[in-house]
């Protein structure tokens, strides 16, 4: 067995040895292709190392050739590579092409490559040594793998015009040796891969007319180490350039460097140069800055002659024009493109040379102004150059470009295709940008968006088209959609084919109407806009954030705000806003039509429809898309049909919800005919939470509860100060509501619609929009409430007892509302008719709901009493005369016969037992 493995081994080495070897030149001719040039005879294959230790008749390779390696060993000796020939060499253990004081030169193709499995750190690919050259006029192609893919350690490459070089390895060039020489000429190429670093000249040096890209690093050692790039050279890096002590660089080119310049030798630019960041170094003609201002872009020195920037370009073929550079004062002002961070392109010139260079440039955005008076020059560049054209300053904008628009009321100018006199007034529109964003509530004179106070400095965008409507307060927001007269906008704002980062913030939007069933469609943009969608806003085919805006008084037929996304993957988002006395047949606050919906801390208040007062949501929704409602406050919210929260459709939820004071349709305040419906953490009233669920409120997902919410005031929405957005709210949290820290934490904002914390002190989150700012004082309800008699006679009295854990026992003869009769434990009461008392905890504002005490009876005094009816009860029968009894009292009851004269108990009278029974011939005085 151990010899039939032997010879197997012998096997494999011989089969892969046994045809390898090194063929000598001793041609007599030129002639690579004649088998008796070579000794041992035979034209080399590709398994054979080649060595060439002559200097007479130096081979000519005229047709495709291979080699293993091939070595020119001594001065003078030479091979050459004719036009349209390739030569293959293929070591894994050889240099595989080694000049070591010869010459080669390549009219043709030498593909080359090193397949050694590790790295060694004095061989390579190709090892130019003892002054020897490579004149490469064809295409030289290195793959160094694991090692250096041109090692010179002394001699020179020579890349000749025509000549284009292309490596990959550890190094693209890796040179040792003051007469290590890499010369690329005018109209040759080097590209090559550093895996390890781009190229290193320790020392050595790199002349360079033509273009060489390099990816990698490039690193520079010792005084013999100089990089020259000629006019009109290119020398392009990925990495950064290290011009270290004592080393010479000269750029009169371009010099292109994507990473970072360190420099502490001598480096002078008499061309073009960028980099990420320079150390000091002498600029004596065009420094481009990356990530600069609009006048650092160039840093210009005349010293080395006169330069023109002939224009900044969005392309590297620099035809598009990325806008306007004066070359005078140094300034580019950037075309109409969105903002963001770019690579743009510099088109210099300077002798017989043109560069197209390109640099990072960050475009910041266009802030615009708006005031209802123009000011100054009125171009919109500043507040004192204020323009009063919303719409034109929306389309001079660019995507991540802002307008900042004063208080004041503004009507749109235009209709959807600028005309600013369409024949029907109802189509004028403001209509937005794709990523534009519109900022409202300036007094207009603000440098930054936090100064902005829009609850003071209302922005009011109005449909009242021809002025008209109803406006007795003055402030030319319809309060009602009742105010609406006349002809008003069909659409306040239009937004249609817009992305998700398009906003609009702050802005009042009141007066819309919208048309109605059989009206001409309306042109806004390039697209066609129905005009009975969404009187406020119509959203189509677009995902935007609305957020600190007020909806109010307006008319429509679906929805104050309509959203259609058109089945989108994004999400229309409405946050921090106010749905107030909206009305439209469909959703008097929003139609929900197609697409993902996120609404979160928003007030929805006194807004009514036939189908849906608040909100509908389409049976054209599609199934799987998302329609969330996040500390929502719904109430006083009135439908003719359908209740006043209508889903056909969707996987809708609400979370950390308040519904309430609903003016019902048929009973409940939700109608669900379709999707999903999922409740949590929520205050809905009439959803039975806490006992027999209400199924119209969907899934019960839990921590819900059906009781008053203990509003502020729900009778002054705007609170004290009149003005929305603020702590003193109507529709804020008391201290004693049971929506205090009783929400969940999870997927809300980290602020209420105040802008105040959420949650509060790092707790948890409140239920609702507004999120109160100080520690609760819920009052729990009483506990053992009793009275110490049921049944009385006529002016006695009865004892009320009960204990409250908090606050004060009150007590009322009524189940809600009404006015205290008295406080405490142990409260005597003469009631004069049947009644049920009830009590409450209070503590301030704060009031525990209400509970019963037993039924109190009052007994009534007769002259003659005959009873002959079973009793079960409890009771008292008083006399002023007479009783007279036949009846039986069964074992359940409690009775007292009191009589002035006598009591009869005849034929048929029976006391069961267990029966409590008392017979009393006494005054009525003594009825107790």
């Amino acid at each position: 067995m151990k010899k039939i493995l032997l010879l197997l081994l012998l096997g494999l080495f011989y089969a892969r040895y046994s045809f390898a070897q090194t063929k000598i030149w001793a041609g007599t001719t030129t002639d690579w292709h004649t088998a008796s040039n070579w000794n041992p005879v035979g034209v080399p294959t590709a398994s054979d190392d080649v060595e060439i230790n002559t200097t007479t008749n130096n081979p000519v390779i005229s047709s495709a050739a291979s080699a293993r390696s091939v070595k020119l060993s001594i001065a003078n000796s030479g091979l050459t590579i004719n036009n349209g020939v390739i030569l293959t060499l293929s070591s894994d253990d050889n240099i595989p092409l080694l000049i070591h004081g010869g010459t080669l030169t390549n009219n043709g193709t030498i593909n080359v490559t090193n397949a050694k499995a590790t790295f060694d750190g004095t061989s390579g690919t190709i090892r130019l040594q003892s002054n020897g050259t490579l004149d490469n006029a064809g295409t030289v192609t290195v793959s160094g793998g694991l090692n250096f893919a041109l090692n010179i350690a002394q001699g020179t490459f020579n890349n000749l015009t025509g000549g284009a070089v292309m490596t990959s390895g550890r190094e693209v060039i890796h040179s040792s040796n003051t007469d290590a020489r890499f010369n690329n000429n005018s109209g040759a190429t080097l590209t090559g891969t550093g895996d390890h670093t781009g190229a290193i000249f320790n020392p050595g040096k790199l002349t360079n007319t033509g273009t060489v890209n390099i990816t990698g690093t490039i690193e520079t050692y010792t005084a013999n180490s100089t990089i020259t790039n000629n006019a009109c050279g290119i020398i392009k890096i990925t990495g950064d350039y290290y011009n270290n002590a004592s080393v010479t660089t000269t750029n009169a080119g371009q010099l292109q460097i994507s990473g970072d310049l360190y420099n502490d030798g001598t480096f002078t630019n008499n061309g073009v140069l960028v980099a990420n960041s320079y150390p000091t170094f002498t600029n004596r003609r065009v420094r481009i800055n990356n990530n600069a201002t609009n006048t650092t872009i160039f840093t210009i020195s005349s010293s080395a002659g006169s330069s023109t920037i002939n224009g900044i370009f969005l392309d590297i073929a620099a035809t598009n024009s990325a806008g306007t550079y004066t070359q005078n004062n140094n300034t580019f002002v950037p075309g109409n493109f969105a903002a963001g961070t770019y690579i743009l392109y510099a088109k210099v010139s300077f002798g017989s040379c043109t560069f197209v260079v390109p640099f990072t440039y960050v475009k910041p955005p266009t802030r615009r102004y708006v005031k209802t008076s123009a000011t100054g020059t009125g171009d919109g560049t500043s507040w004192a150059n204020a323009t009063n054209d919303i719409q034109a300053m929306i389309n001079a904008s660019a995507s991540g470009d802002s307008v900042w628009i004063a208080t004041g009321v503004y009507i749109p100018l235009y209709d959807g295709t600028g005309n600013a006199n369409p024949a029907n007034v109802r189509h004028k529109i403001f209509y937005m940008k794709s990523g534009v964003k519109l900022f409202g509530g300036f007094a207009g004179t603000e440098t930054s968006i936090d100064q902005r106070d829009f609850k003071t400095n209302r922005t009011i965008f109005s449909g009242d088209a021809d002025n008209n409507d109803t406006n007795t307060d003055g402030n030319f927001i319809a309060e009602s959609y009742t105010d609406i007269q006349g002809n008003n906008s069909y659409h306040v704002l239009g937004v249609i084919g817009c992305d998700k980062t398009t906003r609009i913030d702050g802005i009042t939007f009141t007066a819309g109407k919208s048309g109605v069933s059989g009206d001409p469609q309306q042109t806004v943009g390039s697209s066609s806009l129905s005009t009975v969608f969404g009187p406020a806003i119509n959203i189509t085919a677009s995902f935007p954030t609305v957020t600190n805006c007020v909806f109010i008084g307006n008319n429509g037929m679906y929805g104050a705000t309509y959203h259609n996304n058109v089945n989108g993957t994004d999400t229309v988002k409405i946050n921090n806003s106010f749905y107030l006395n909206n009305r439209a047949q469909f959703g008097g606050g929003m139609f929900i039509h197609r697409g993902h919906t996120l609404v979160d801390n928003v007030v929805m208040f006194n807004n009514s429809s036939d189908y849906g007062g608040a909100v509908n949501i389409s049976s054209n929704m599609q199934a799987g898309k998302t329609i969330r409602f996040t500390n929502t406050t719904i109430v006083n919210n009135y439908s003719t049909s359908y209740k006043s929260f209508r889903t056909e459709a969707g996987d809708v939820s609400f979370i950390n919800t308040i519904i309430w004071n609903e003016t019902p349709y048929n009973g409940g305040n939700i109608s669900k005919s379709g999707g999903t419906l999922t409740s949590s953490y929520s205050i809905l009233q009439n959803s039975g939470a806490g006992g027999i669920w209400n199924d119209n409120y969907g899934t019960d997902g839990g921590n819900n509860y059906d009781g008053n919410p203990f509003f502020t005031d729900i009778s002054d929405i705007d609170g004290a100060d009149n003005k929305f957005f603020s702590t003193d709210d109507g529709l804020s949290l008391t201290g004693c509501s049971p929506g205090i820290n009783t929400g969940t934490n999870s997927n809300v904002f980290e602020s209420d619609i105040t802008n105040s914390p959420r949650p509060y002190s790092n707790g948890i989150a409140d239920i609702g929009a507004y999120e109160r700012q100080s520690a609760p004082t819920i009052t729990n309800a009483p506990t053992n409430v009793s009275v110490n008699k049921t049944v009385i006679c006529p002016g006695n009295t009865v004892t009320l007892s009960a204990q409250c854990s908090t606050g004060t026992i009150t007590w009322y003869n009524q189940a809600t509302g009404g006015t205290a009769i008295g406080t405490g434990n142990n409260l005597n009461q003469s009631p004069a008719a049947n009644i049920i008392y009830y009590s409450a905890c209070e503590a301030g504002n704060c009031k525990s709901e209400r509970v019963a005490t037993a039924e109190i009876t009052i007994s009534t005094v007769s002259s003659n009493i005959s009873l002959s009816a079973s009793i079960s009860g409890t009771a008292i029968y008083a006399s002023s005369n007479t009783i007279m009894a036949t009846n039986k009292v069964l074992s359940t009851a409690n009775v007292q016969y009191l009589a002035n004269n006598s009591i009869s108990l005849d034929a048929g009278f029976e006391a069961n037992t267990g029966a409590v029974f008392v017979a009393k011939a006494t005054p009525i005085a003594a009825c107790n």
